[in-house]
């Protein structure tokens, strides 16, 4: 897909929610929780409009800043589309992960928000502790800035290392989900 194509499919995905807000307006209350304590209680809200519909957009454009920072960054070096993938998607899935959470709020039920929040973390730990290691030594230089790698068996040897801790903290975060 091109980039600018995938640009706007995933800033529409963005927006998306907004639909559902603006069929759900009437039914909200005035205040929307944005935030939630380590106990699940909502401890940060937004007035009902900036909620529903300034959320979405901020959150578009941070995708739009986002793509264009991996755009520039790429320009010259070619990575695996694994893990380009990853990052693209990243903003628009908790774009509406996270309207769900205000929605479900806002209606009155009430869920284990650090759970849900654990099990997400958890999975994209695991999903990047996978696909580091198939990162090129060439691309090391663009993609990893510190330390400068000497030898491509110590950057293998770095990001096999760096690969199993990402899972371990992944899987860690899933077990913590149900405690």
């Amino acid at each position: 897909m091109k980039k600018p194509r995938l640009l706007i499919l995933t800033v529409a995905i963005c927006l998306l929610p907004m639909i559902a807000g603006a069929i759900l307006y009437n039914r909200l209350p005035p205040d929307i929780a944005i935030h939630w304590d380590i106990n699940n209680e909502p401890d940060s809200f937004l007035p009902k409009a900036l909620a529903l519909f300034g959320f979405p957009v901020f959150f578009a454009c941070f995708q739009v800043i986002g793509c264009c920072a991996i755009w520039w960054k790429l320009k010259k070096v070619e990575v695996t589309p694994k893990i380009i993938a990853i990052i693209y998607w990243l903003i628009p899935a908790l774009t509406i992960m996270t309207y769900v959470f205000m929605l479900v709020q806002g209606f009155g039920y009430s869920f284990d928000v650090g759970g849900i929040a654990c099990i997400v973390v958890g999975f994209i730990f695991v999903l990047l502790g996978n696909y580091l290691p198939k990162i090129r030594y060439e691309d090391s230089k663009y993609v990893v800035t510190i330390p400068r790698f000497k030898s491509e068996q110590s950057f293998r040897k770095t990001m096999r290392g760096i690969s199993i801790a990402l899972i371990v903290i992944g899987l860690a975060f899933f077990v913590l989900a149900f405690l």
